[in-house]
């Protein structure tokens, strides 16, 4: 089965040469437009729909992130192509599945589209049963208790329980440790940044990767960073 793309980037030579990158390194990808606009990637979408889009971030007349408010993401694997850092976690948040800096390395290329190729075929072939549930089940002295994932802005070890932060400052104590936890959402935007702490990334606001560093979610608590976790957590972002 052969991809189809769509490369969104307002400059021609730097979309030209993704496509002439794509056919020489990927040739399972078949590149089905090239356009320099949002507003020309809406059109050429509704004219036929791509698998992957390789989406610039800032664009005149409408950036990457209006593109994915307008158009349904859901069925495309979105791979921005930029050359902002700065945007990584906001991207994150809206539905990317990989973030690669410009100028392109050919490798880091052939990754994303070996990593775009292999979840793609996989929802082809299986279809919602690879769709992960969007609720966690949870125990309290009240019953059971069904909590949406993006609604859990962090999880806290507690010895054998765990805390659950939520939005609306809500708090739960569960009879479950955070290692179950991370075994669970590993695949749902969760990391463990820290032997205490696993972070839903939906809600990094901030992250300030000095020595170890510390995270700031959106609730505004202050998580800190393992020294040892940092360089997987930047890359897991990415």
């Amino acid at each position: 089965m052969r991809l189809k793309a769509l490369i969104v980037d307002d400059e021609k030579d730097v979309s030209q040469a993704l496509k002439l990158l794509l056919n020489k390194t990927c040739p399972d990808i078949e590149v089905i437009g090239v356009v320099h606009s949002a507003m020309d990637a809406v059109k050429a979408l509704k004219k036929e729909m791509a698998d992957v889009l390789f989406l610039d971030i800032e664009m005149p007349g409408g950036n990457g992130f209006d593109l994915l408010e307008i158009v349904d993401n859901k069925e495309l694997y979105v791979i921005f192509t930029t050359a902002h850092s700065e945007y990584a976690i906001k991207a994150i948040k809206n539905g990317a599945k990989d973030y690669i800096l410009k100028p392109v390395d050919p490798d880091e290329l052939i990754n994303s589209v070996a990593k775009a190729r292999k979840e793609i075929e996989s929802i082809k072939t299986n279809g919602s049963s690879t769709k992960m549930s969007p609720t966690l089940s949870i125990s309290t002295p009240k019953g059971l208790m069904f909590v949406s994932k993006q609604d859990v802005i962090y999880i806290k070890a507690d010895g054998r329980y765990s805390e659950l932060y939520c939005k609306d400052e809500q708090r739960y104590t569960v009879c479950k440790n955070i290692g179950e936890y991370e075994q669970e959402l590993s695949k749902d935007f969760f990391f463990r940044v820290h032997k205490s702490y696993l972070i839903n990334c939906k809600h990094v606001v901030k992250i300030n990767s000095s020595d170890g560093g510390f995270v700031q979610m959106n609730n505004n608590s202050e998580i800190e960073i393992s020294k040892r976790k940092k360089a997987e957590f930047l890359k897991f972002l990415k």
